[in-house]
């Protein structure tokens, strides 16, 4: 098979895939709101989302060049972004606040979901029962046990993660799969606070 073969092939059944969820998603209701699905094809421009390019060279530029006046912008939308995230080993969650220009002017449409969260601040992070031996305590047990704050830190008791050298030293709120994703989010994210910092011990190489 061919290289232009392969990839019409690709296109082929990411078409058939985005058809298959946009049948199922198209006309449906989450939490009271209603879904409209929009197909866009391979062969598509993503829109509006339609910078990836642009993206992908601001995390490949060194740290001079993220500053120029063509990335510079993205940086500040990454930013951003990331002070409303919390990065698990298996979850990514975008939560908004109440006090940034952003979240203010595009305010929560969930009400009901934010205060069932807002006493936890986040999503639990698995948290073993008490009352069952070698169990993890279910999202509603963990919700009625009152707890007022998060129990530990994110992934504090998944056995693939080393809380020491995975989890961000400064924010606690960023799981690290690999010593250049650190590095990359410490250059962008916390530049300042880690100028001075020691280098931690070596990751292991588990995932």
């Amino acid at each position: 098979m061919s290289e232009t073969e392969r990839k019409e092939k690709e296109e082929i059944v990411y078409d058939n895939a985005v058809d298959i969820l946009n049948s199922y998603w198209n006309g449906k209701q989450y939490d009271g709101y209603n879904i409209k699905s929009t197909k866009v094809a391979a062969k598509e421009t993503p829109s509006p989302y339609n910078d990836y390019s642009t993206v992908k060279q601001y995390f490949d530029a060194g740290i001079k060049a993220r500053d120029s006046d063509k990335l510079k912008h993205i940086g500040q939308e990454y930013k951003l972004l990331m002070k409303h995230c919390t990065k698990s080993t298996n979850s990514l969650q975008f939560i908004k606040c109440d006090s940034c220009e952003h979240c203010r002017s595009h305010p929560i449409h969930s009400d009901k979901l934010m205060d069932f969260l807002k006493p936890h601040k986040r999503h639990f992070t698995p948290t073993p029962s008490k009352s069952i031996q070698n169990s993890f305590c279910t999202f509603l047990e963990l919700h009625n046990s009152k707890i007022t704050k998060p129990e530990g830190t994110i992934d504090a008791h998944c056995p693939s993660v080393n809380i020491e050298t995975d989890l961000c030293r400064i924010c606690k709120r960023y799981i690290f799969m690999s010593a250049a994703e650190e590095k990359k989010h410490c250059q962008i994210l916390h530049s300042k606070v880690t100028k001075n910092k020691a280098p931690r011990q070596k990751r292991t190489s588990q995932k």
